[in-house]
């Protein structure tokens, strides 16, 4: 045998307190052309260099089945393709209590967050837990941090609560990477919701990666449509974090209304509390401003008075930031400076 093993998939047996082999595939790349493998057989030409697509159309590369360990491991050309291509047959939750012996159950199938769906699926890949998260367009597999998708970097997280409101909780929006090409956003209303997922394919640059992260900020309506006026509450909280260090600072809605005449509908109060931190590169916080900037005249102002603080937008804030401060009572519970 010849080639660089480039992806392994083992599907192991669970009804002994040792895993058993059941199922083994392998994809191997001799000089640009992949070969696969399947148990120790012999290695046959898969026609394609696109290791994605020959993994994307072979179950037996790519199912995660269940009542059964999945181990995957994946070179980092693979690791890239695998929340687009790996599949889960059947429903997301089939389970067999009787396939499984007491002991791998107890190892491997998660209890404490038994509101998920699709932790009866058991897939490691390099060593790390993935899982199978349900979305409206199917059930793409990805790193797990229960109760949450594991995202590193993270991008950028919002959270929001409204103190004194019959809802308890933190409202939390995240978005970030699950592998280098695959961007991820988790909207988790409470941390025993099943949160919202959603996958999308990762651009070319950091233009591009600030463009996914404003989209998923202002147009995909977590907290407005495009043109409402909560995108002026928006673009300030983003200022806040990238000009005013206020990155990962709890902030009152009153503070990032100030000064402003729209009409809100939520999230303006005192006792409406927002807070954005960010782990972006300077490269994509400025592609970001910028982005925001072009979304119209009061976007514009809002960036210009974050950007230079001597311009009349940014005295204007200055001014209503001061006005702001002077009328702003906090409550015990708020800790604001």
């Amino acid at each position: 045998m010849t080639g660089q093993c480039v992806y392994e998939i083992g599907r192991y047996g669970v009804s002994t307190d040792e895993e058993i082999l059941v199922e083994r595939a392998r994809l191997l790349s001799d000089n640009g052309e992949l070969k696969l493998i399947i148990g120790d057989g012999r290695a046959t030409a898969c026609g394609s260099d696109d290791v994605a697509a020959v993994i994307g159309a072979d179950p037996r590369l790519n199912e995660i089945r269940a009542n059964q360990i999945t181990r995957i491991s994946a070179s980092p050309e693979a690791l890239n393709s695998l929340p687009f291509v790996l599949q889960v047959p059947g429903h997301i939750d089939d389970y067999d209590e009787s396939l499984w012996s007491p002991l791998l159950a107890d190892q491997h199938l998660d209890q404490e967050w038994e509101i998920l769906t699709g932790l009866y699926r058991v897939v490691y890949v390099n060593g790390d837990r993935w899982c199978p998260w349900h979305t409206a367009d199917g059930d793409p597999v990805l790193p797990g941090d229960w109760p949450t998708v594991r995202l590193e970097p993270l991008w950028a997280l919002v959270s929001f609560r409204e103190w004194g409101s019959r809802t308890s909780g933190i409202a939390t929006f995240s978005i970030g990477l699950a592998t280098p090409a695959a961007v991820v956003s988790v909207l988790q209303l409470d941390e025993l919701d099943r949160p919202d997922v959603q996958v999308s394919r990762r651009g070319d640059s950091a233009v591009d990666d600030a463009a996914q992260v404003m989209h998923w900020l202002l147009d995909e309506g977590h907290f407005s449509d495009p043109g409402d006026p909560m995108e002026e509450l928006i673009a300030q909280l983003f200022v806040e974090a990238t000009l005013a260090e206020q990155n990962g600072v709890s902030l009152p809605g009153s503070r990032l209304a100030a000064g402003s005449t729209a009409e809100f509908g939520f999230g303006d109060s005192d006792s409406a509390e927002w807070m954005l931190a960010l782990s972006m590169t300077p490269e994509m916080e400025d592609a970001a401003l910028d982005i925001l900037a072009a979304r119209g005249p009061r976007l514009r102002e809002i960036i210009t008075a974050g950007r230079e603080p001597e311009s009349p937008a940014g005295q204007a804030r200055k001014a209503a930031l001061d006005a702001w401060s002077a009328a702003f009572t906090p409550q015990p519970w708020q800790q604001y400076s």
